[in-house]
């Protein structure tokens, strides 16, 4: 086989695989694979400015600010049903280390300064065993983002509005430190007021 025919298989492998989708970062390289199963058990967050408690009153002594944090459930799964992981053995769980959160609406009605409460780094610690599902508290919207003066106009009146949370977890499998990133959102209502 002549040079000029190795380089254009050559080639033509390496084109196919960059068809193919091959990543340097993602699940598919690791033998067990972690995923978000729901954010919020799939329904949207009401994020409320303030709760006006039992009474239903603002500054009935019961107000209170809610901090917005939502369920995340992550499971982990061998790659592939031919997989043979033990419990408790190197690879058998991952680990999520952290996540960003990044904010996004298309609403008419959304704050230009919605995304300076964007999330980057936020620490987060959890093991989701092989074959098992761990449920995760995640901070969605902090109370920095319920004083912003748009949050508390719309306390006052000012229209509601509708943004996406896209979040990002890291985190790696048990026995390595192949970073792996994986991908979640949550549609969340911006509002003045909630009733407890």
């Amino acid at each position: 086989m002549n040079s000029r025919a190795l380089i254009t298989m050559m080639a033509l492998v390496m084109g196919l695989a960059a068809l193919a989708g091959c990543s340097d970062n993602s699940n598919e390289l690791n033998r067990l694979v972690c995923e978000v199963e729901t954010v919020n058990e799939g329904a949207p967050l009401i994020s409320a400015a303030l709760n006006l408690g039992n009474d239903g009153v603002s500054g009935g002594g019961d107000d209170f600010v809610p901090i917005d944090m939502v369920p995340v459930i992550f499971r982990s799964r061998a790659y592939n049903s031919t997989m043979n992981i033990p419990d408790d053995s190197t690879y058998s769980s991952f680990i999520i280390t952290g996540y960003d959160l990044a904010w996004n609406s298309s609403d008419p009605n959304a704050p230009a300064t919605l995304s300076d409460h964007n999330i980057t780094g936020a620490l987060l610690s959890a093991k989701v065993p092989i074959d098992d599902d761990i449920v995760v508290g995640v901070l969605v919207a902090p109370l920095e983002m319920k004083n912003a003066g748009w949050f508390q106009a719309i306390l006052g009146g000012a229209p509601t509005f509708t943004a996406t949370a896209t979040f990002t977890f890291k985190g790696h499998v048990s026995g390595t430190d192949h970073l792996v990133e994986i991908p979640a959102g949550l549609m969340v209502n911006f509002i003045g007021a909630v009733v407890e």
